[in-house]
């Protein structure tokens, strides 16, 4: 009884410093915290490599040299080069505004119809796909994609997940616009897949442009599938 009161007295008891002594330091746990410059710093070196060199020429080593950063800082945020690639391409600012290379397309304004909001939509991704960029990025990263399925996971959530959410969004404001049959559901992935494949078969294979008239053709023939009223 004796020794569980004293253990009791124990823990009631508030250690507190002696006269002079310095209050107990409360130290960080473990892990660094992510250096928000150095991590921009890293993905703006990134991009700035891709232009200089290409996609295929591009290594964790040299992006390290060039941002000044040891190759460990990056291998603690991402697991390969095409993980960082994959972030830098899509970065949360529209290249329009600035200047900079993604794919991501920013915030799409409200054209007032669903035709020219999809109108809309191909051409910010036309203007992204068509980019020099592109032409040295994007082929390397598609053969990493095949072969790592984390990456490709990475990529669907970072470059085409956003590009089907604005679809979502379009497809809403039509709605509140009546232009689409309410009791029927658009496929916004199958409507993604439709409007941006053709896209970057012409950017990336065929080397086509895609002016004016093509873009609204293929909405056009996109809109024939979709429930719109008439």
């Amino acid at each position: 009884m004796v020794q569980a009161r004293s253990h009791m007295e124990e823990a009631r008891t508030v250690h507190r410093p002696r006269p002079g002594q310095p209050d107990p330091i409360e130290r960080p746990k473990p892990g660094r915290p992510r250096d928000a410059k150095v991590h921009q710093a890293i993905l703006d070196t990134t991009l700035e490599m891709l232009s200089d060199i290409g996609y295929s020429r591009l290594t964790i080593e040299g992006v390290a040299a060039r941002a000044g950063v040891g190759k460990g800082t990056i291998y603690r945020h991402w697991p390969s080069k095409g993980a960082v690639v994959v972030e830098a391409i899509s970065g949360p600012l529209c290249p329009i505004a600035t200047g900079k290379w993604t794919v991501r397309l920013g915030p799409l304004p409200d054209c007032g119809s669903l035709r020219d909001d999809l109108i809309c939509f191909v051409q910010r991704v036309t203007f992204a796909f068509n980019a020099p960029l592109a032409a040295e990025t994007l082929p390397g990263l598609a053969m990493d994609l095949n072969q790592d399925a984390d990456l490709a996971a990475a990529f669907r959530g970072a470059v085409v997940a956003p590009k089907r959410e604005r679809l979502a969004e379009i497809v809403d404001l039509a709605r509140k616009r009546d232009e689409l049959l309410d009791d029927v559901d658009v496929d916004v992935s199958m409507l993604c897949d439709m409007l941006v494949g053709p896209v970057l078969y012409r950017a990336m294979l065929t080397c086509e442009p895609s002016d004016d008239v093509s873009i609204a053709g293929l909405v056009d023939n996109v809109l024939r599938t979709l429930p719109v009223r008439t």
